[in-house]
């Protein structure tokens, strides 16, 4: 089993970050003048793009479905499959326990595909085909550099230290109340630091009380 994401996807959402930053500039944040994040569909549609023209390209379906509901994407490029939900903070703790729910969730992802097809075919089962399985959670985060670099923070000690800074306090606790892991530290947690970590995609000094923005990703072997 692979323990490491294919590097081809890493780089998609790097280049997917960026490209969704230059969007932005073109298009001036067109949220409505709202103080809130964009939509997480931006995430996904902009990393796909990178995924679906790499030199082995994914094919790639949105809101498809799986035993235990929908899920914002999969796809399969004839050897690496995955399954990938995305989030956007938001109030932090309470989308990164969502995202633990979508992670655990993804853990027994299976996709139900058309079982119905013409004449003597047979529907190929191209997830217990891949030779690689992946859960990808992939958040946009317009929360500033301190929740990205305690993102990718090696240790949970350098994890704490740096959302400490945060301005935000009621983002900051790392443990609730009965000294369990609070929601970003909970999420944090599922992924080695191998498979963690944080692309920019804007500064956010074009525009008035925007903090930096990025594109968070955690993956797990399936």
């Amino acid at each position: 089993m692979a323990t490491r994401l294919p590097i081809d996807i890493e780089n998609s959402i790097d280049q997917g970050a960026k490209r969704f930053g230059k969007a932005l500039e073109i298009l001036e944040f067109p949220n409505g003048g709202k103080e809130a994040p964009p939509s997480e569909i931006n995430a996904l549609i902009n990393v796909s793009y990178f995924l679906q023209n790499l030199p082995q390209p994914f094919a790639i379906y949105a809101e498809g479905s799986c035993a235990s509901g929908r899920v914002d994407a999969m796809g399969f490029n004839g050897r690496v499959a995955f399954v990938l939900e995305a989030k956007t903070f938001g109030t932090i703790n309470s989308q990164a326990e969502s995202a633990f729910r979508d992670l655990e969730r993804m853990r027994k992802f299976f996709p139900e595909m058309t079982q119905k097809l013409s004449g003597a075919l047979r529907p190929r089962d191209w997830w217990r085909e891949a030779e690689e399985r992946w859960g990808i959670i992939l958040i946009s985060s317009f929360r500033g550099k301190e929740v990205a670099d305690a993102w990718q923070a090696e240790q949970e000690d350098t994890f704490i230290e740096e959302m400490s800074r945060y301005t935000e306090e009621t983002c900051r606790p790392a443990w609730d109340a009965d000294r369990k892991p609070a929601g970003l530290l909970k999420l944090y947690k599922q992924f080695s630091a191998q498979n963690r970590g944080a692309a920019l995609v804007t500064s956010g000094e074009r525009w008035q009380d925007c903090g930096q923005g990025w594109f968070l990703w955690g993956a797990i072997p399936l």
